[in-house]
């Protein structure tokens, strides 16, 4: 049924698609998303206009001709043309001479602009005006946007070799691991397109922002790239999918010319610095010692090895008609292991100590073997392959064929400073991906002009456990401090993880001048996806125990697992289409010669024509009503009623309607004086993107039709013993269908959801300043209109006192019960059916904005500069970090209820950051020339959270409530063990508050999500590379590079999971306590924690953190 409705679909968009072209009065900006384009005049000697001249530019390397004829007021303008050059343009008229320019070049998603003469004689080059362009002048520029040349992709330091990696010359981007975030937002809600084709990682599990990034490999080989732009505020309707930026890159293509090259780049342990890193020492009173010295450690990066070789070839297969251009390219990376709990904890003497006596237990009573702590090491092969041909059809077709293939793989290993993981939990994560793109350009006459692409993806992913199949346990202890877990067996998410997608892309632009003053645009952008998804997370089970002695004893806090239930197949994957159809309209409407204005209305379509499987008692069960309680031994009991006059009503098999999202837009361009020395620009409008399908995908695969979920905690009646005997796939204590039955997950979609939506403006200007310099200045706002919001419809009525009657600190709300550390929370179907039930709907809170200042110049003698600052805030209610819903949910850190949670500083808000670059050539000798480039940036630490290291507020989630900070000792229960604290652990905790300016600020509050901040982040690197020339063969010529990457060796200072644990909740006093002041009682029910000291929240990347140096040998010809 599925493959038929993708049928009649594909067929339903190719006849829109021939539709639009053949039958509609389209027109088309003279921008395109693959090409660019040339505008003029042509004006006689007298200074009149020369209407009827034709004009003629000739692609120099192809042959390729692109032509026009001059309007009744003597402007022309030529679409689609391909990027880079040199060109030849020629104009002619009948009764003049004919004019010509060359070695001109255009540039991706830009105008060229030019003036000609014609007078009775020819004209020659030297005689003809061109308006000069430095890439930021051009009428088709409205909003902030960024063009990075294939000049500085060969030129500027890189080590990824990635061409998103030279997104950071945009102001307005800042790196978030291996994605870019543009103007504030996650970086899923980019769009990212090479060749016209997304190239997006749709379905949103990597951090990249592009298929494979799980596997860590780049999506193309940056050999195989021409020319990029990051667009962050475009106005031009055809640009869309995206809330956060457009990613636009061009492949290179052949020529008249064969030529190419071989290259080797390679670094090793030798190549990389060593780490030092200074860290308090921890007295036998568990706090910072002042009496001893710091502890110095130095740490090398040995066995360390990455290769990465490649050729690329191109040239003519029929001379001025047919090219070809192939890249094949290699990667090979080997790396060390550093457990950085054992090098960066100041308890790693305790830490290690636990896990040497976990790994004997395991051995001893289980027969099991972890692995190791240190000494191992991971891969990381790629293999790419591109292909490409272009054929000039005639002076009116050209028609472009590409093939993209990459194969690809990573061993996955990821510690922190809190958690110690054995060798058995790595994974390998495998990639293969496959895209095809065919685009037709057509000139149909002199006014009219298609753009037809056609692309099909086909991407692979899956996961390997290295180790023998064992539940994944995670082992705290309060001697090791708050938050620090050791980790063995099979990693939770990996044992039954399989992803196929499919997506199909057919995009139409006809473009159609209307008379002098307006150029229109119709198009359609349609896309259509086919998922797979095999995930069943914690299919052997995952445990969580609250001390080593619970560990022995088998006594586990929380257990919880899925797998597929009778009747199905035990790898049972959700499989589901969707579809995101789009058209659009524009009219550039050129007001004068220097002021034009473009106004637009594009409209999405998400369809998803497959329905979730139908869950009976998820709409039919009854509502309960809870009743909290005292058990005689003190413990919090529960006890429900069923309502029968209310139904749950969640309906899992219906999926979000069909609904129309609007896009309108209007962008401005004013040269102010006419000659592009002050351009002003600007534009409003909306942008609609689109959500990971992840997120979509939990929907059908957790209906709790297919797929059980297990999930028990010791408070309540639940009894947790922890039997890792393995009998098919499954922990033998897990097999009770009573306990499966009544603790099923439900993931919903509401009805109404849409992808998300933005209104964003810009208004910024372009100045040239004495001596060339270039000023940018760019503002810009960005309003959420609809974005995400995760709430769990199961969870009980917010509450406020505990079981005893007692409040918790900053008067937070209550949604369960207490025994000791553990909690159990209430559920509105008395957890007779479900456990969460999380709901994907949509908010509209959320904002950001930023301003950027940029200067820029270029000396002809082979120097050029560049700076730029840009300050900028974001604020939204969910960031969008996880994947799984319960995650989505759990991991947004709240102050009081969860299914409220308030607006506060996004993830990706840097409020400060400061860039500059610097590139210079120089001749040394007439087959020698030197070339040396350097890049800076430094910008604001990511913000995170404090929050408390278990479930302060018994919403069944543990270490998502943001801490409240004391003003002073009075206003907290600290203990240690069994006892109460001592003085000295109040003052540490005093201390270390009043070091963080975010703590320190927010005493007797609750403090807000991502209110801390990492420290600041400084990076220099620095290229250094030789040209070689060969005297014997013309063309052919040796380059020797070096690229360094963080010259100096600058700390990279982070806090895993954007979160610290810093108070550990040790549960509520009892009866009969002697917490208080000199052994007296404190009430019953206040809340009591625990503190371990240390210096700061922060860790350092072992491997960011150092210096590392690439050596590079290409050989061109």
């Amino acid at each position: 049924m599925r493959h038929s409705v993708l049928s009649l679909c594909v067929s339903a968009i190719m006849g829109l698609g021939v539709y639009c072209t053949i039958i509609m009065p389209a027109a088309m900006h003279a921008q395109g998303v693959t090409s660019g384009g040339i505008t003029g005049t042509v004006r006689a000697a007298n200074g009149g206009i020369v209407a009827g001249a034709k004009i003629i530019a000739i692609h120099i390397p192809t042959g390729t001709r692109f032509g026009a004829n001059a309007k009744s007021n003597g402007t022309f303008t030529i679409n689609n043309v391909r990027v880079g050059g040199p060109y030849t343009i020629k104009a002619s008229a009948v009764g003049y001479g004919e004019s010509s320019l060359s070695n001109q070049f255009v540039k991706l998603g830009q105008n060229l602009k030019i003036s000609m003469g014609l007078s009775e004689k020819a004209i020659s080059t030297d005689e003809v005006t061109v308006m000069a362009q430095k890439g930021v002048f051009g009428a088709s520029r409205t909003g902030a946007q960024t063009n990075v040349s294939k000049e500085q992709l060969n030129n500027f330091p890189t080590i990824s070799r990635s061409f998103q990696d030279f997104a950071k010359f945009t102001p307005q981007v800042v790196s978030t691991g291996a994605g870019v975030s543009v103007a504030g937002r996650n970086n899923r809600y980019n769009n990212i397109q090479i060749d016209g084709s997304n190239y997006t990682d749709l379905f949103g599990l990597g951090s990249a922002g592009t298929p494979g990034g799980q596997a860590n490999t780049n999506p193309v080989s940056l050999d195989a790239i021409e020319e990029f732009q990051v667009l962050v505020a475009p106005y031009d309707v055809r640009q869309g999918r995206f809330t956060g930026g457009g990613v636009n890159a061009i492949t290179r293509s052949g020529t008249n010319k064969f030529e190419g090259s071989a290259y080797w780049f390679t670094r090793s342990q030798s190549m990389i610095s060593d780490l030092t890193i200074t860290r308090k020492n921890i007295a036998n009173n568990n706090l910072l010692d002042p009496l001893t010295k710091d502890t110095t450690i130095t740490t090398t990066f040995s066995n360390f090895n990455e290769l990465q070789t490649g050729v690329r070839v191109g040239g003519p297969i029929i001379p001025d008609k047919l090219f070809f251009f192939a890249n094949a390219e290699f990667t090979s990376r080997v790396q060390p292991v550093e457990n950085v709990a054992l090098t960066q904890n100041t308890r790693s003497k305790q830490i290690d100590s636990i896990a040497q006596l976990v790994s004997s237990h395991l051995t001893s009573k289980y027969g099991y073997a972890p692995g190791q702590l240190t000494g191992f090491e991971i891969t990381r092969p790629s293999t790419k392959v591109f292909a490409r041909l272009d054929w000039n059809i005639d002076d009116n077709n050209r028609l472009t064929f590409r093939n993209n293939y990459v194969s690809a793989y990573d061993d996955n290993y990821s510690t922190t400073v809190t958690s110690l993981r054995f060798s058995d939990r790595n994974y390998r994560f495998n990639n293969s991906q496959n895209s095809t793109v065919l685009e037709l350009n057509s000139s149909l006459g002199n006014d009219m002009h298609n753009e037809l692409i056609v692309g099909y993806t086909r991407i692979r992913d899956f996961r390997e456990v290295t180790g023998k199949p064992f539940s994944a346990i995670t082992v705290n202890d309060p001697s090791m401090g708050q938050g620090v877990g050791i980790q063995f067996g099979s990693e939770e998410f990996s044992n039954l993880n399989k992803l196929d997608q499919d997506v199909i892309e057919i995009t139409d632009n006809f473009t159609m001048s209307l008379n002098e003053n307006h150029t229109l645009t119709i198009g359609t952008q349609n896309e259509i996806f086919s998922f797979r998804n095999l995930f069943i997370r914690d299919a052997y089970g995952t445990y969580r125990f609250n001390s080593y002695s619970d560990f022995v004893a088998g006594n586990a806090a929380a257990v919880s697992m899925s797998f597929a239930r009778p009747g199905f197949a035990n790898d049972w994957a959700a499989q589901f289409s969707a579809m995101q159809l789009g058209a659009y309209i524009q009219d550039d409407i050129k007001v004068s010669d220097n002021f034009k204005v473009n106004v637009g209305l594009r409209v999405d379509v998400p369809v998803f024509p497959d329905a979730p499987s139908y869950n009976f008692k998820a709409e039919n069960a009854f509502v309960n009503t809870a009743t909290v309680g005292v058990a005689s031994n003190g413990n919090g009991s529960i006890s429900y009623k069923n309502d029968s006059t209310r139904t749950l009503g969640w309906k899992t098999s219906e999926m979000p309607k069909s609904a129309l999202l609007f896009s309108p837009r209007v962008g401005f361009n004013w040269d102010v004086n006419g000659d592009q020395s002050l351009q002003v620009r600007g534009g409003a409008g909306i942008f609609t993107g689109r959500v990971p399908f992840v997120w979509i995908s939990n929907h059908y695969g957790n209906t709790g039709v297919e797929i059980a979920r297990l999930s028990l905690a010791t408070a309540g009646s639940d009894t947790v013993r922890f039997n890792p005997t393995i009998a098919n796939s499954l922990s033998e204590n897990l097999k009770d269908t009573t306990k499966v039955a009544s603790t099923t997950e439900l993931n919903l979609t509401g009805n109404d959801f849409k992808m998300p939506q933005t209104f964003r403006m810009n208004l910024g200007f372009d100045y040239k300043l004495p001596e060339d310099i270039i000023l940018t200045v760019d503002g810009m706002y960005t309003k959420n209109l609809n974005e995400i919001f995760y709430t769990d419809l199961n969870l009980g009525d917010r509450r406020d006192t505990t079981q005893f009657g007692s409040t918790l600190p900053g008067n937070r709300g209550v949604f369960g019960i207490y025994n000791g550390r553990n909690t159990t929370a209430r559920f509105h179907d008395g957890r007779k059916s479900f456990t969460n039930v999380i709901l994907l709907s949509n908010t509209d809170m959320g904002y950001s904005y930023n301003m950027s200042v940029q200067l820029q110049k270029s000396w002809k003698a082979g120097l050029d500069l560049m700076a730029a600052y840009t300050h900028s805030a974001s604020y939204d209610i969910n960031s969008g970090l996880s994947s799984q819903a319960v995650s989505q949910w759990r991991f947004n850190y709240i102050q009081d209820n969860p299914n409220t949670p308030t607006l506060s500083r996004s993830y990706f808000d840097i409020p400060h950051r400061l860039i500059a670059s610097a590139a210079y050539r120089i001749e040394l000798i007439p087959e020698v020339s030197l070339k040396a480039s350097l890049f800076y940036e430094g910008r604001s630490g990511q913000p995170f959270s404090y929050v408390y290291d278990g479930d302060l507020n018994a919403d069944g989630q543990t270490s998502n409530d943001l801490i409240y900070v004391p003003k002073d000792k009075n206003d907290i229960a600290l203990v240690t063990g069994n006892a109460r604290a001592t003085d000295a652990t109040y003052d540490a905790l005093d201390r270390f508050i009043t070091n963080d300016e975010a703590l320190n600020a927010a005493r007797g509050t609750i403090i807000e999500r991502n209110a801390a901040r990492e420290p600041w982040n400084n990076r220099i690197d620095l290229r250094i590379a030789a040209d070689i020339r060969n005297p014997f063969a013309n063309g052919h010529n040796l380059e020797v590079s070096l690229d360094i990457i963080n010259l100096g060796s600058n700390a990279y200072r982070f806090v895993p999971n954007q979160s610290d644990q810093m108070l550990r909740f040790e549960g509520l006093a009892r009866t009969g306590n002697t917490l208080g002041t000199n052994g007296a009682a404190l009430p019953v029910g206040t809340p009591l924690f625990s503190y371990r000291d240390r210096e700061n929240a922060y860790q350092y990347s072992d491997l960011l953190s150092r210096m590392q140096m690439q050596l590079g040998i290409r050989y061109s010809f």
